[in-house]
């Protein structure tokens, strides 16, 4: 039975931006698997798993960079900046022999704070304009 708790996509995530939010299901969908995973004994598995969340950020992340900038989105470094320290971080828990509960809790929190604090600004701001 797993500690960790999965995300469950609620329309509160919704930025009204249907590519972006496809892209945060694919977030959370990864990280619901590494829940899955928390069990396992196979190091690889759950090491492949965590590079495949890595690469898909890095990816949205681009995309989602793409389109504020073609918007001109006013907190467009700002974002950067959160894109930035996810990623780093990530790599950091990736890389050191840490607890899978600091790495599970970073990555919730982080994947959901995110989205609406600063993925919901985004949105609204691009169809006000």
């Amino acid at each position: 039975m797993s500690t960790f708790e999965k995300i469950q996509w609620d329309l509160k995530y919704d930025t009204q931006i249907m590519v972006i939010d496809g892209q945060h299901r694919k977030l959370f969908d990864l990280y619901n698997r590494l829940v899955d995973l928390e069990d396992s004994n196979d190091p690889k598995l759950l090491q492949s798993a965590y590079e495949e969340l890595l690469e898909y950020s890095v990816k949205h992340f681009t995309y989602e960079e793409h389109i504020m900038d073609l918007f001109s989105y006013s907190d467009f470094n700002t974002h950067i900046a959160e894109h930035k320290r996810f990623i780093e971080t990530l790599k950091d828990l990736m890389s050191g022999n840490t607890a899978k509960a600091p790495l599970m809790g970073f990555l919730k929190h982080w994947l959901t704070a995110h989205i609406m604090e600063y993925d919901l600004d985004y949105g609204i701001e691009i169809f006000k304009g």
